[in-house]
């Protein structure tokens, strides 16, 4: 099930302004003749018009190089770097944040205005950091603008710091020191009036609730926020925060509920594009899980028009990734019967399924997308998706192929919880080509890395679609089968049930340990924005 979150918290915000120029630049009339070209800047940005910022910040840079003003040029790049990455030009913005950082470096640490430019260069470096899949870095550079802020008691813009720093806590799974990171902030900005950054920080809080199974608490404070994002008529952040509160609705079993929310936040004025496929995606994964395939048919055709417009980022990588999840679901045998859930590579002899012939080029953009982010995260889990989509299409060599890559860059990037993935889906493939022991291999590595996840399991998978019976159950269950496949020697076969009835215990095993975290049995935690 999709659960969409943050990715880029107050990402609407430009970093601090040193100062201004005079040099008048012919715009729009919307943008309310601002005095100066910054100004002209910063409104264009606020607008959406990333493409004619920038041409303003390379300008306004270009003054601030002529006059010798250094920290002004550093300023200018900053904001520049940010704007491309709203239009996901990641080089651009790359080599942008490193010319600011290399002219802050440069000026005395003393001078006037050098330390807020500096910490805002980092915040905006995390920024960068987190979108190409590197939470690790982007978390080191928070910290590093935190102790700026600090220093010159800036108490508004180390509460936004730390928002920031929890979304990279949440992508590596460390959702109990997110909250607590989170917790502090909302102190902070409780104190202050309400505004966009007041609601991020709640809706982000929100959603850290949601996943460590706090959903009473979750639905509290996201209506928290959804009713400051009201208050300040920031129609954005209601989409987003409407988004959250069905994703909480979802995992609170209150289908009727968690659709009006995808419904509202799809349909909200001026949303981005972005948030309202997220949120139609949501939707068609909960029509899928209550058969409601007509209407999930619907929905399906208005997604495939708009996912293939979502400007480049790592939330457009993920929603083709989880839309093709769907449309595979939707579309094995008109949807994933319960017959199906529970038949193993050996007994699914079904013919292969019609999926359209969109699924593989999304996720051939969505492979080509991450691999330009450098996010080999994200690259793992759109070839090993491909490889299913080959899976259920009988077209096994290129599955299995693809999905060794899959399981090497997730071995390469230490991700158990993206490796047993891999590992389960070789054991399969390898299973119905008739190669017994190199299946029983894959699907033993499966199950231990599945042993060393146990508690962690649900919260390191937020980028992607997850539920225990989906994707913990049938490793077990199947590997038990394969294992009590007749063997040619009575030696081998009594190993096999001896390893059979240990998998079973580890199964029962991991079962108490889902109830014992008071999860539900569906859990599914989805990324994504």
């Amino acid at each position: 099930m999709p659960v969409f979150l943050s990715l880029l918290l107050g990402a609407a915000v430009l970093p601090f302004a040193i100062a201004t120029t005079t040099v008048a630049i012919p715009v729009a009339q919307e943008l309310l003749n601002p005095q100066t070209i910054e100004q002209q800047a910063r409104r264009l940005y606020e607008l959406g018009r990333f493409s004619e910022a920038v041409s303003l910040w390379q300008q306004i840079a270009a003054n601030f190089r002529t006059q010798g003003d250094s920290l002004g040029e550093a300023m200018a790049l900053s904001n520049l770097s940010l704007t491309y990455q709203q239009l996901g030009q990641w080089n651009e913005a790359t080599e942008a944040i490193a010319s600011s950082m290399a002219l802050i470096q440069n000026v005395n640490p003393k001078a006037q205005n050098s330390a807020p430019i500096l910490a805002q260069a980092l915040d905006v470096q995390g920024r960068l950091q987190l979108a190409q899949g590197k939470p690790e870095l982007a978390l080191d550079t928070w910290q590093k603008a935190a102790h700026v802020y600090g220093q010159i008691g800036d108490t508004a813009r180390l509460a936004r710091n730390h928002i920031n720093q929890a979304q990279a806590l949440q992508v590596q799974g460390l959702y109990r020191q997110a909250q607590q990171t989170l917790t502090e902030a909302n102190r902070t900005l409780q104190k202050e009036p309400d505004s966009l950054l007041k609601v991020t920080g709640l809706r982000s809080l929100g959603n850290v609730l949601r996943v460590v199974g706090d959903l009473e608490q979750s639905q509290q404070v996201l209506q928290q926020s959804l009713t400051i994002a009201q208050a300040i008529s920031n129609t954005q952040a209601v989409s987003d925060t409407l988004l959250s509160l069905g994703n909480t609705a979802r995992t609170q079993r209150d289908s009727k509920a968690a659709l009006e929310f995808y419904q509202q936040a799809a349909t909200t004025p001026h949303a981005s594009l972005t948030t309202q496929v997220q949120a139609q995606i949501n939707q068609l994964s909960l029509l899928i899980d209550n058969q409601k395939w007509h209407e999930a048919q619907t929905l399906q055709s208005q997604i495939q028009t708009a996912i293939e417009n979502l400007p480049a980022s790592r939330a457009a990588i993920y929603a083709r990734i989880n839309f093709v999840q769907s449309l595979m679901k939707l579309t094995k045998g008109g949807a994933i019967a319960k017959s199906d859930r529970h038949s193993t590579p050996a007994t699914d002899q079904s013919s292969a399924p019609s999926v359209p012939q969109s699924a593989a080029p999304l996720l051939a953009a969505a492979i080509q997308q991450s691999r330009n982010l450098t996010d080999q995260r994200a690259e793992s889990y759109a070839l090993g998706t491909l490889g299913h989509l080959y899976e259920q299409t009988k077209q096994l060599s290129d599955a299995q192929a693809l999905t060794q890559k899959a399981l090497l860059i997730a071995q390469t990037i230490a991700a158990p919880d993206i490796s047993y993935q891999w590992q389960w889906q070789l054991g399969r493939l390898l299973w119905q080509r008739g190669n017994y022991r190199g299946a029983i291999a894959a699907y033993d590595e499966a199950v231990k890395a599945l042993q060393s996840l146990r508690y962690d399991l649900v919260t390191t998978n937020s980028e992607v679609q997850f539920s225990f019976r989906e994707n913990v159950e049938p490793v077990y269950r199947e590997f038990v089968e394969l294992l009590l496949q007749p063997e040619e020697t009575s030696d081998v076969q009594q190993a096999h049930l001896l390893r059979a009835r240990e998998v079973i215990e580890s199964l029962q095993l991991a079962e108490l340990d889902n109830f014992s975290e008071k999860l539900v049995w569906w859990v599914d935690v989805k990324l994504i924005r």
